[in-house]
């Protein structure tokens, strides 16, 4: 990460997100929309450690520009 001077890597759903938490590294989940069957699919932002600052701001700034997430529908 430091070599391409990322701030964190970006899984589908959290797919990959297990080696990161393997090594105790911070990672945050957050609705990315919806499949045709109108299932979610969400995205997970992974970053090093003790790097929970930005990788919150990360997630935030992501749910406002895409605006996918949605109040639960009960019947």
């Amino acid at each position: 990460m430091d070599e391409h001077r990322l701030d964190a890597l970006l899984f589908q759903n959290n797919d990959g997100a297990a080696l990161p938490a393997k090594a105790g590294y911070p990672s945050i989940t957050i609705p990315a929309g919806y499949i045709s069957t109108g299932l979610p699919v969400g995205v997970t932002f992974s970053a090093k450690a003790y790097s929970e600052p930005r990788l919150i701001e990360l997630a935030y700034s992501y749910e406002q520009a895409t605006k996918k997430r949605q109040a639960p529908i009960f019947e």
